[in-house]
């Protein structure tokens, strides 16, 4: 185990940074893609949450309240022919 390390640390130490540019350079591009389709569909999802919410105060001054009072005073003028 500890040659398998100390091989592994070798071949690190071997890599030269400029030979991997392109590999960072895509790795740092492919993450920002990723982030941002991330953003996207966050910001999607949040949008269609927030549309389906129900506005409470908004609700209860279009809510129609039937008066059974007033009905039974209109009733006898209803029904008379």
């Amino acid at each position: 185990m500890i040659v398998q390390n100390l091989n592994i640390l070798t071949k690190l130490k071997q890599i030269k940074l400029r030979e991997q540019v392109y590999l960072i350079v895509s790795l740092i591009v492919i993450s920002l893609i990723f982030f941002t389709f991330y953003k996207a569909i966050a910001f999607i999802a949040g949008a269609i949450v927030k549309s389906f919410e129900v506005d409470e105060i908004a609700v209860q001054s279009q809510v129609v309240r039937f008066n059974l009072e007033d009905y039974e005073q209109i009733v006898p003028k209803l029904i008379k022919k």
